[in-house]
């Protein structure tokens, strides 16, 4: 099964405004709408949903004590999070914390979002502090893993703000990249 995991914790009260940008602390409740968008526009990721072959699960734990996951029938992990900084302007989504065993897909599929006019940057799995989220975990599990990041403007700890057109062409990406690692 591909497992599509947003975290739906939050760090202190969800507090959110929307004028066309959305702005507060959005980590990681636009992780979790580009998720369900990317799921709601794309009838054969639904179909396969209700077929058993994807499937969508929320940790309550952000990046630590990561004991909730689910341990069988995983093939692999696509983490749906936000972030922000300078190696992010100007990208529709950022493939992370690439851990997948044997099998190199990421790097045609950096060229197939290329190929549709998306702005893509990946990272392998380093190990590094300061790139530490929740595809960690998976990778301790064995479970082949890497995570899609949405970019967003600010501290991504604190007040933020994203575009609603970058949440859907997010979305958009997202769900090509779950179609193409079926």
């Amino acid at each position: 099964m591909l497992l599509l995991s947003p975290h739906i914790d939050t760090v202190r009260p969800l507090e959110l405004e929307f004028n066309g940008t959305h702005s507060g602390l959005l980590d990681n409740w636009l992780g979790v709408m580009a998720t369900y968008l990317a799921i709601y526009r794309t009838p054969s990721i639904l179909k396969l949903i209700h077929e058993g072959k994807v499937g969508v699960f929320h940790s309550k734990h952000e990046e630590f004590g990561l004991d909730d996951l689910p341990n069988k029938g995983i093939d692999l992990a696509i983490v749906v999070d936000v972030c922000s900084g300078k190696r992010y302007e100007g990208v529709d989504i950022a493939l992370e914390n690439i851990s997948t065993p044997g099998r190199d897909f990421v790097t045609p599929l950096k060229g197939f979002l290329k190929w549709e006019g998306y702005k893509v940057i990946t990272k392998k799995y380093t190990g590094e502090d300061e790139d530490a989220d929740e595809s960690w975990t998976w990778i301790e599990k064995g479970v082949p893993t890497f995570t899609c990041i949405l970019p967003v403007d600010g501290d991504y700890h604190q007040n933020t703000t994203c575009p609603s057109e970058r949440v859907d062409r997010f979305a958009q990406a997202l769900a090509r990249v779950v179609c193409y690692c079926l």
